[in-house]
């Protein structure tokens, strides 16, 4: 009985996601999300002494309801004014023993953030997870093997798309295994040859770093030959990667966009927010080759961010100065949260008039993917805090400059910096440290290749101290460790090492 009354419950989840995506009014399903987000206002300042602390200190009083429209009046949160300001169990909804479970993400500092979470958390990546199963993993609901290739222990990624899965197989009686290499190249590529083809569909999820290195080492695997999808996330992807992935999948990315998709999402606020969809793909590579379209929808005209699609009814995303402001109830509640991610929210009906306004062949999508999922759209571009992602992990430019700062030698010799990561003709990932010398025309070979080496080790090494998610990353993947490339400080701007800066992603093609 348990068990029949569990399927009844998903299958009603599945069907509420469906009607929301494709059929709902796009103003309603805005509408509702509206009023979730006004609710979670509400029961934040009832049940978060941190939170009516905060409001009181910005507005002078705390009103026990505020309308969205007035929502800018209320205070924004980040994570070192909110979250590692005030003890945690102030910031909890419903107090920390009331957690199933907790998470953590890491910083520059090296002091974890922890992140308890209530069951309920959890439905929104359940949900999340069954949409995908039914309308990209298997829609035929055919056997499939879920292969979660994301860091597990206490990091998010791995851990709930683990729980997601097997929560989903059992409640639903979907054909659906799921196997937990994390980011073991080894045995992931062992469990490969296995299984490979045993199930009719097999899904693989981790960072783009990772999957790569699956079909670079995995030559004996007979990658064209198994119906195999891609899911990826931690990082931005761009089209020339997704078409490289996609050829050595022997799939054609503009007929089947979701066989090589990524999701957006932070620990911040319980993991997946938004993922990229048919449409969305698609509307990017044809921006791509339509100026006046990329510079209507992202900004500009070119090197464009991927496009994901989300639903109000999780969380609210709110446009402001170019960043994006987040509003949820979970076990730490978030009301106007800035992770420092740049972006852009759009209605639906926006995205779609610009279509229309550009002459997009929308028939022609239609066609080829079913109708259009009804959900606002939004992008991310980069960290406003000079944050880079790379395997998975984010690298901070604290980590960066506390190097500098530790070690005589770099101090004194190094005016700033850039981070940058680089994928090459062959999509390989390198995290790219540029630094700017003083005097640098006046150092002869051997003083530039000895000082290049020393701050390579110096850097590999303060990350592997204080940033937790590149230690765990780069105990699978050591081509990840910093790249040095020096530079002069003519022509450069010259303010010290505290300024830090982050070029845009720089890649052969798209």
């Amino acid at each position: 009985m348990l068990h029949s009354l569990s399927r009844a419950a998903a299958n009603l989840d599945a069907a509420v996601a469906r009607y929301a995506a494709f059929r709902a009014r796009p103003q309603l399903i805005a509408a509702i999300g509206q009023r979730k987000a006004e609710r979670a206002y509400r029961r934040t300042v009832k049940y978060c002494p941190a939170y009516r602390d905060m409001v009181q200190r910005h507005m002078g009083s705390v009103p026990s309801s505020v309308a969205l429209k007035d929502f800018e009046q209320l205070p924004i949160l980040d994570k070192q004014n909110y979250i590692q300001r005030y003890p945690l169990d102030q910031i909890c909804g419903q107090g920390i023993t009331q957690a199933f479970t907790i998470q953590r993400s890491s910083g520059y500092s090296g002091q974890p953030c922890y992140w308890p979470r209530r069951q309920a958390d959890m439905r929104n990546t359940r949900k999340g997870f069954h949409f995908s199963y039914d309308h990209y993993f298997s829609p035929n609901h055919e056997p499939c093997l879920f292969v979660v290739g994301f860091s597990l222990g206490t990091w998010v990624g791995g851990t709930d798309l683990f729980r997601a899965s097997t929560d989903f197989a059992a409640r639903t009686g979907q054909p659906l295994s799921t196997i937990t290499p994390g980011e073991d190249t080894a045995e992931t590529l062992e469990i490969l040859r296995r299984f490979g083809k045993t199930y009719a569909r097999i899904v693989v999820a981790g960072n783009p770093v990772f999957l790569k290195t699956l079909l670079d080492e995995g030559t004996d695997i007979p990658w064209q030959e198994l119906s195999i999808t891609f899911s990826t996330g931690g990082e931005a992807t761009t089209e020339s990667w997704r078409e490289w992935i996609a050829g050595r999948l022997g799939v054609d990315i503009d007929r089947e966009p979701m066989r090589v998709f990524n999701g957006y999402g932070a620990t911040d606020f319980g993991g997946a927010a938004a993922t990229e969809s048919p449409w969305s793909i698609a509307i990017k590579r044809i921006a791509m080759g339509h100026s006046p379209l990329a510079q209507d929808l992202f900004g500009r005209p070119g090197n464009l961010p991927n496009l994901y699609q989300y639903s109000p009814l999780s969380q609210h995303f709110e446009n402001h100065e170019g960043e994006l402001l987040v509003t949820a109830w979970s076990q730490v509640p978030l009301v106007r949260y800035n992770v420092h991610d740049r972006g852009r929210a759009m209605a639906f009906t926006e995205v779609w008039e610009l279509l229309l306004r550009h002459g997009v062949d929308v028939a022609d999508l239609n066609a080829r993917f079913g109708p259009p999922m009804r959900l606002p759209f939004l992008f991310i571009d980069t960290r406003t805090d000079g944050t880079v992602s790379i395997g998975g992990a984010n690298v901070y430019p604290g980590n960066v400059q506390t190097a500098l700062f530790e070690n005589p030698v770099l101090e004194q010799n190094v005016d700033h910096f850039y981070l940058t990561v680089e994928r090459d003709a062959e999509q390989n990932t390198q995290l790219i440290v540029e630094l700017i010398v003083n005097a640098l025309e006046e150092r002869d070979a051997a003083w530039q290749t000895s000082f290049t080496e020393k701050a390579e080790a110096v850097i590999l090494q303060t990350l592997l101290r204080d940033n937790l998610e590149y230690a765990v990353t780069w105990q699978h993947n050591q081509a990840l460790r910093p790249v040095v490339r020096l530079q002069p400080a003519s022509g450069h701007q010259h303010n010290s090492i505290k300024r830090h800066y982050v070029r845009h992603e720089t890649s052969p093609g798209r």
